[in-house]
């Protein structure tokens, strides 16, 4: 092996982390998404007279 190869080698293990680490960022994303999106609609649909307004007293009933 010479000096070229070991280079060479080094780019490509580094070009593979690069596409790795982009794939993993837009899954991160994607899922930081649907859970802010869930949060936000569970806070709306909790205040007064909505659907989720009573389930405090539901939990507090089940002892978790």
């Amino acid at each position: 092996m010479t000096n070229l190869d070991g280079v060479d080698t080094a780019w490509r293990i580094h070009q593979a982390q690069t596409d790795w680490t982009g794939l993993v960022d837009v899954k991160a994303s994607f899922i930081f998404a649907i859970a802010s999106a869930s949060m936000a609609t569970t806070v709306a649909l909790s205040a007064t007279g909505r659907v989720f307004h009573d389930i405090a007293p539901t939990w507090l009933k089940t002892g978790y």
